[in-house]
């Protein structure tokens, strides 16, 4: 009916009237559901009337017939209401997880969120290693683009879960981009490595679009991330939480057999403690004196035992650490709060601490001060209640400065992200003949790779959706991007290049996954067949880009991309090649967050969890297999997958919270439509029940090889009790300086 309606009027109008020839409706506005007065909408309301003024006449005139048309006469009067349900859009819905869940997930994201805080130190410029081996101890002392932006988003998950105070996010962050500003850069783009050490520029001179991409989805994420800290709570449920998280790792160990019986007496007690305040900042504030004592006790116990307790150690500093920065936290920017001068003086500063932000601060001071004044000069005021008014009196306007000074570095930080990525021209990255992004630059030689990204099923659809948004390269080349399917188990899914996880999901780390699109079918698609591979083969699931098992002769895993043969044109790994990598399991918590943390506890239960969160990999293909296992565990930690899997967590626990800070630049939000592209009626479907190598024209993507190694003078340690941040030293486990092995970019 819509449809005869709107050739009619077509008709007519084109034919007859010639008047309202331009009124035409978005797709947007027509599935806002807004009321009309087309034909159609009039006849839809009119209809109950309609049906019952039929329903009188049937009574009236054919009682009979009323019984057998009742049913035809009801549905007619509910039309328009069941229009308005058969075109309702779909809700996505929460994904829902249990407690249980969500502990794992938080004690393996501050497992994760560890190798970031360890190892960005002074002696690394305050950037991080490529990778950290843990048997030979070993570590690669350069820096990637891709490594450079998850390490600044790392640090805003690690804000939104608890484990920073916004002082120390905005410290800390300052560090790393005073440091980064001194690397070498072409067009704007930053290199495809750097020394860690040296901050030089490392051979071969290139500049891989890919990480361009990452880059500045990280920075735009940064920017949109500082400017809303100084409208957010200075004290939050998530600071207490976090606190929460250390103890309860500390309590996972301890009880894993890591201390002597005293210390987890007290690390069980320390728990149930916590647990009873919840995670309300009245009640943290009022006990914080009392916590810290304790966790200061059981720090000095741990570092006066000499063997079996030294990560318990480093989790019972890194603890203390914590409770010290919150009190540092209200210090500067509250100290009315502590318990003693609430008492003493009254409640003079806001009641709902939370509700404090760096922006209403001034405000706050402000009315503190003019009653501080009042009291101090109260004649009825007693002696002592007079000289407490004037002695934090005294502190308010130190601390006015240090919140003006906290706002106006967050907004440094802000604009110098923003900046970076305004400097970054993709033109000459354009392949004005093929319609798409190369693979990269070559700066040496001045030229541009013949290489190409020609699939939307890629980790550089985030590269080419961030060109097209900064206006660097036309709309169209998102068109030019490939759509071909595969048929997997039934499963149609965009083809990708080596059939990886990391290519289909990575970008969801910053772009929404809109539902009843083709990106999020295929998505949802891929991680059904991986989930199904996992399950034919009794393994957990989840094969990507990772390194295996294989070493060089020094002993430094290998690096390269393993995937599903089916998903992939050129599938880099052989059929017979299984390597599992548990960040495309927190990669997949995006698409299917129970079917996830199954994994993940499986994964957990098969001893993969190690210092800095889950290893790398672990490499099921028979011909490397030399355990009883049935598996060889890769005992290392990638800063690209930790940073990966950090802000996947982030995502799910904290509402896509780097994906809304993402949107939330002007420039994303202008151009989100591009990933709304709804499924395509009809597609070619090409079978893949047998996986085969898939030829096509001409070059496509391919990655550069990075095989590096370098000594490094040391590495981080964690802070002994009492020690501040910045005095710690770069060595953990007399780690030396060499290569993970060969990474492809």
């Amino acid at each position: 009916m819509v449809t005869v309606d709107a050739i009619v009027r077509t008709v007519i109008r084109l034919t007859v009237t010639r008047k309202r020839l331009l009124e035409w409706e978005t797709a947007a506005q027509a599935e806002l559901g807004t009321e009309k007065k087309t034909p159609v909408d009039v006849y839809l309301r009119l209809t109950p009337w309609l049906s019952a003024a039929t329903a009188v006449t049937l009574a009236a005139c054919r009682p009979r017939a009323l019984l057998v048309a009742l049913p035809v006469l009801v549905a007619w009067a509910c039309s328009k209401t069941l229009a308005r349900w058969l075109n309702r859009s779909l809700p996505a819905g929460k994904t829902q997880i249990t407690a249980e869940d969500e502990a794992l997930l938080r004690g393996a994201a501050l497992r994760t969120w560890r190798f970031f805080r360890q190892f960005s130190n002074a002696a690394a410029n305050w950037l991080v290693p490529d990778n950290v081996q843990q048997e030979p101890p070993v570590a690669a002392p350069r820096i990637s683009p891709t490594n450079l932006g998850l390490l600044l988003d790392a640090r805003l998950a690690a804000y939104e879960l608890g484990y920073l105070t916004v002082a120390e996010f905005a410290s800390e962050t300052e560090k790393s981009l005073a440091r980064a500003a001194r690397l070498t850069r072409h067009n704007g783009h930053f290199l495809n490595w750097y020394d860690t050490r040296t901050l030089a520029p490392l051979e071969p001179l290139f500049v891989s679009t890919v990480d361009s991409g990452n880059l500045a989805a990280c920075l735009w994420a940064l920017k949109q991330g500082c400017l809303q800290m100084s409208r957010q709570p200075l004290f939050r449920p998530a600071d207490w939480r976090g606190i929460r998280d250390h103890v309860e790792v500390m309590d996972e160990l301890a009880s894993a057999g890591a201390a002597p019986e005293e210390a987890v007496s007290a690390i069980k007690r320390l728990r149930e403690r916590m647990k009873s305040l919840r995670d309300g900042s009245a009640a943290w504030i009022r006990e914080l004196p009392a916590v810290e004592r304790a966790l200061l006790e059981l720090a000095t116990t741990l570092a006066s035992e000499t063997t079996g307790s030294g990560e318990l150690g480093w989790w019972a500093a890194e603890s203390l650490e914590r409770l010290r920065q919150a009190r540092a936290l209200i210090e500067s920017f509250a100290p009315w709060l502590w318990p003693a001068d609430r008492e003493l003086l009254g409640q003079l500063g806001p009641e709902d601490v939370e509700q404090l932000t760096l922006e209403s601060l001034p405000r706050v001071l402000a009315d503190l001060d003019a009653k501080l004044q009042r009291l101090s000069e109260d004649e009825t005021t007693d002696e002592a209640k007079k000289l407490a008014a004037r002695a934090l009196r005294a502190t308010l306007p130190e601390r006015l400065r240090e919140a003006e000074a906290l706002s106006q570095k967050l907004a440094a930080l802000a604009e110098q992200a923003g900046a970076w990525v305004e400097q970054m021209d993709f033109r000459f990255l354009y392949n004005e003949r093929r319609k798409v992004l190369s693979v990269g630059y070559d700066v040496r030689g001045e030229r541009l790779e013949a290489s190409c990204y020609e699939l939307l099923a890629s980790e550089a659809r985030t590269a080419a959706f961030v060109a097209i948004a900064k206006g660097d390269v036309p709309q169209e080349s998102w068109l030019h991007l490939g759509r071909a399917h595969v048929l997997v188990k039934g499963e149609r899914v965009l083809l990708s290049w080596s059939g990886t996880m990391f290519e289909y999901l990575m970008p969801a780390l910053w772009m929404r996954n809109y539902p009843n699109t083709i990106l999020e079918q295929s998505l949802r698609a891929a991680v059904r067949c991986q989930q199904a591979a996992g399950k034919k083969e009794q393994r957990p699931w989840g094969i990507s880009e990772a390194a295996s098992s294989q070493r060089d002769a020094a002993g430094h895993y290998q690096y390269r991309a393993f995937g599903l043969p089916a998903l992939g044109i050129r599938p880099a790994a052989s059929d017979d090649d299984r390597v599992v990598s548990p960040y495309a399991t927190f990669l997949a918590l995006a698409v299917d967050a129970p079917g996830a943390v199954k994994n993940l506890r499986h994964m957990k239960e098969m001893n993969w969890l190690g210092a800095f969160g889950f290893y790398e990999a672990a490499d099921f293909t028979p011909a490397r297999v030399t355990s009883l296992a049935g598996h060889e565990p890769v005992r290392c930690w990638m800063a690209h997958h930790q940073g990966m899997s950090l802000l996947a967590v982030t995502n799910l626990l904290r509402d896509s919270v780097i994906q809304e800070l993402f949107h939330a630049e002007a420039l994303v939000a202008g151009t989100e439509r591009l990933l709304d592209e709804r499924l395509p009626v009809a597609v070619h479907v090409e079978p893949a029940d047998e996986p085969q190598r898939r030829e096509r024209k001409g070059p496509c993507k391919d990655g550069k090889d990075q095989d590096r190694a370098a000594p490094l003078d040391a590495l981080p340690r964690a802070p002994a009790a009492g020690e501040a941040p910045e005095s710690r030293n770069s060595r953990w486990e007399d780690l030396s300086a060499e290569s993970c092995g060969s990474r492809r970019r």
